[in-house]
């Protein structure tokens, strides 16, 4: 999952002077593991609030242009 780290007014801009590359360069990406959850719970002045159970990475969603996503400890 991405997590965009502007407003979505800012979208069309954002997009227009970097296109994809700047959108990912501006959000992250959460990578749930096992039985990891999140789960969206409401806002906080306007700040929305998650609640995350388990194992979760978080990485520069830029990350996925590479394919190169961290596996952690991962058994081989």
């Amino acid at each position: 999952m991405h997590v965009f780290l502007f407003r979505p007014r800012e979208a069309f801009s954002i997009s227009a002077g970097g296109g994809d590359d700047e959108i990912r360069r501006r959000a992250l990406q959460v990578v749930l593991n096992g039985d990891a959850a999140l789960r969206y719970t409401g806002f906080d002045d306007k700040v929305p609030i998650w609640e995350a159970t388990g194992e979760i990475d978080v990485q520069p969603a830029a990350i996925c242009e590479t394919n190169d996503i961290d596996e952690g400890d991962a058994a081989d």
